[in-house]
C-alpha cells in the first residue's frame, strides 16, 4: 500500500487488484452494503481505492457490481478492535468516475 500518506489527506488513487487488505475489506463489508441498498450484486470487485489516515484508516473504494455498474463505498477500519464501519456509499457510478472524498 501507499507509504507516503499525509495525515488527514487522501492518498492518490491506486489499483486494488493486488491489495489483499482492500479486497478483504470489500468481502467483509459486502453484506452490509447489499442490506442497506436492498440488492444482492452479481459481483462485488474492488477496482481502485484511496486511503486516509485518521483514528484508523478510511478507504474510499470503487466497486464493480456487475452488469456494467459501479458504486463507491467509504469504509472506516478502526484501529481499536479492527472492526469495519460503512460510512457511505454512492450508486450510479461508472468505470471512469473519479474517487472523491
Amino acid at each position: 500500500m501507499e507509504s507516503s500518506l499525509l495525515l488527514g489527506g487522501f492518498s492518490e488513487v491506486q489499483p486494488a487488484a493486488n491489495e489483499a487488505e482492500v479486497l478483504e475489506i470489500c468481502d467483509k463489508i459486502r453484506p452490509e452494503v447489499e442490506a442497506k441498498i436492498g440488492e444482492n450484486f452479481a459481483e462485488f470487485q474492488a477496482i481502485e481505492y484511496r486511503m486516509q489516515v485518521v483514528a484508523g484508516m478510511i478507504y474510499l473504494i470503487k466497486v464493480y457490481t456487475g452488469n456494467g455498474e459501479y458504486l463507491h463505498i467509504e469504509v472506516l477500519s478502526n484501529l481499536e478492535g479492527g472492526g469495519l464501519e460503512l460510512l457511505k456509499y454512492e450508486r450510479g457510478k461508472s468505470r471512469d468516475d473519479l474517487l472523491r472524498p
